[in-house]
């Protein structure tokens, strides 16, 4: 902290995801301090937030030091062990969300119900499983290829010949990028997540039970996308909580983990079956989680930073909801197979904006996500009001969930 009072941020990004909380934080009156590296998202805030070129060199700076993504495990637990003031990342928990199979087992072992499932390295081996075991199964990619959320698809035949054909063209299109990938028995349920931050020791209250919207289309039509939408609630632990990410508290702390996590589920009258882990702000869920905290963030990453317990407070009733633009990210040809053409294509979110609508009001608010590209100086009103509509740069990247 410097002499103001002012609390020193450190925002670290590989694709530029963080930067509605960076600038939040900033606008709180406090110093923040942004590096991107990916060279095709280097001017993401630019005037907006001051940018570096080397994080490291700011580590002493910094009273708190802010991770937006996985794969910052490693360097995050040294930081810690450092005794430096971290948010995100630890390995354990990058494990968790980039090991699927890894992530289930964990799962099993606090006690929550896991639905079959068997993981594969091979294609040739996936095939002569489904041969043998015909049925409706979920196929998701592992490892960083699971960033591509195209490529999860959800079965819609009963005898499994559609995830057949998908197998064999991803065997033929996507062998090198999809180096794992798992077969997950198919359930039928209403997709709901439980999140939470987390401050090394314990959760943070309340919750946030969130639905995302990821096919393309209403009523569950079209290509499975990174996101379209998302409605969230701020909530006390509920049993879908309890049931789920509420058992992982110790794997957590023995982790020393801070920072946002949640798992994604299927619920129906027979149970919740937990899915997978996301270890780390979702994208663009931060964005919509700042729609509803009023609490203020710098004040509230530090304090978790430090191991403390903080009263997070939120918009009464607080309800929000995201909407996200979907593009086509990259041609491709697909089996001929009539529910997969039906079904999926190959899609993803814009990184473009998010816009979402908070609290009971049916008011629309642009969450920061977009910029002018240059400061000028006007001649006249009108002229100034005819640029600020003309906004052209963005403040977060391309990644979602």
């Amino acid at each position: 902290m410097n002499g103001t009072g002012k609390l020193k941020f450190l925002f670290v990004s590989h694709l530029a995801l963080i930067g509605d909380l960076a600038w939040q934080v900033k606008k709180e009156g406090n110093d923040v301090k942004y590096y991107i590296k990916d060279k095709a998202q280097k001017d993401v805030c630019d005037e907006v937030v001051d940018k570096i070129d080397d994080w490291e060199k700011h580590i002493d700076w910094a009273d708190v030091i802010v991770f937006d993504d996985i794969d910052f495990g490693d360097v995050a637990d040294k930081l810690r062990k450092q005794g430096k003031f971290v948010v995100g990342g630890s390995n354990y928990t990058d494990k968790l969300e980039l090991n699927r199979e890894y992530g289930q087992d964990e799962m099993k072992t606090v006690g929550m119900d896991v639905l079959p499932h068997w993981d594969f390295t091979d294609f040739d081996d996936a095939i002569r499983f489904l041969e043998k075991n015909p049925g409706r199964y979920v196929l998701k990619p592992s490892g960083n290829a699971q960033n591509e959320k195209e490529l999860l698809y959800v079965g819609q035949e009963e005898d499994g010949k559609d995830v057949h054909d998908i197998l064999l063209h991803y065997k033929k299109n996507w062998a090198k990028k999809i180096k794992t990938f798992q077969l997950q028995k198919h359930v039928t349920g209403v997709e709901v997540a439980a999140g939470a931050f987390f401050n090394g020791i314990d959760f943070i209250t309340p919750v946030n039970i969130n639905f995302e919207h990821k096919k393309m289309f209403p009523g569950e039509i079209g290509p499975s996308t990174g996101e379209m939408g998302t409605s969230a609630l701020w909530c006390p632990p509920n049993a879908i909580f309890k049931e789920t990410l509420g058992r992982m508290k110790d794997k957590l702390a023995a982790a020393k983990y801070v920072g946002y996590i949640d798992i994604n589920c299927i619920a129906n009258g027979k149970g919740i079956y937990p899915l997978e882990f996301t270890s780390r702000f979702g994208y663009p869920t931060i964005s919509l989680h700042l729609e509803g905290i009023t609490s203020k963030m710098g004040m509230f990453l530090h304090a978790i930073a430090h191991n403390q317990p903080f009263e997070l407070k939120t918009k009464k009733d607080s309800r929000s909801a995201s909407s996200s633009p979907a593009r086509r990210s990259r041609s491709t040809t697909l089996p001929r197979s009539s529910a997969i053409r039906k079904t999926q294509r190959s899609c993803s979110r814009s990184p473009s904006w998010t816009a979402c609508i908070s609290g009971t009001s049916s008011s629309l608010t642009v969450t920061g996500t977009w910029r002018a590209t240059r400061v000028m100086r006007w001649s006249s009103p009108a002229r100034e009001s005819r640029w600020k509509m003309r906004v052209c740069r963005r403040t977060q990247g391309s990644r979602t969930s």
